[in-house]
């Protein structure tokens, strides 16, 4: 029988969320450049990535899809596949993602790699497969 009221509360599941959360918030917040104002809605975006992580990982949908049905396991994962990362990218600040690529250029090489569209399906497929 599924628990309805049942979501998760592991110690290394809502640490783990809580520490992300806190260096994002660090990194957005206090130790950002006093050039750059606060990305507010980035910052929605992560909270809405951080949110939809926990929905897929920690709600009642977990124990349902473990245990019950594999619709609700193909959902969750698709959750985690398509929603998470993508509310996660355009929860990043423009300027963190620059400053990231002006130190180091040999990252711009490889994302641009990364990106073409061949490599970037056929690496979509290896892992969706």
């Amino acid at each position: 029988m599924i628990e309805w009221t049942h979501w998760h509360t592991e110690p290394l599941l809502i640490g783990g969320i809580l520490l992300v959360a806190w260096l994002y918030s660090l990194a957005a917040g206090p130790y950002r450049s006093a050039r750059y104002a606060f990305p507010r809605r980035e910052a929605i975006y992560f909270a809405l990535a951080v949110i939809s992580f926990y929905l897929a990982v920690g709600s009642p949908l977990d124990a349902l899809g473990e245990n019950f049905l594999f619709s609700a396991h193909m959902a969750q994962h698709n959750m985690l596949m398509y929603v998470t990362p993508l509310l996660f990218l355009l929860g990043l600040p423009r300027w963190l993602v620059d400053e990231a690529f002006a130190r180091r250029r040999w990252l711009k090489g490889t994302i641009k790699f990364l990106a073409h569209p061949l490599i970037a399906g056929l690496s979509f497929t290896l892992v969706f497969s």
